[in-house]
């Protein structure tokens, strides 16, 4: 949701919907919409850099 939609558009509520929980299940696992981004670009980083 963050690429498609970008950081400012992209809502906890949409991220849910998108991959099957409610906001309220992501919140339980992160603070806010800025740790889970964090999380996210982490992540995906990492992975690109274990790809190399």
């Amino acid at each position: 949701m963050f690429q498609k939609t970008g950081y400012e558009r992209a809502s906890m509520a949409d991220i849910g919907a998108h991959v099957g929980y409610f906001k309220t299940t992501l919140y339980s696992y992160f603070a806010s919409e800025e740790v889970l981004f964090y999380k996210v670009v982490t992540e995906a980083a990492e992975a690109e850099f274990q790809a190399t």
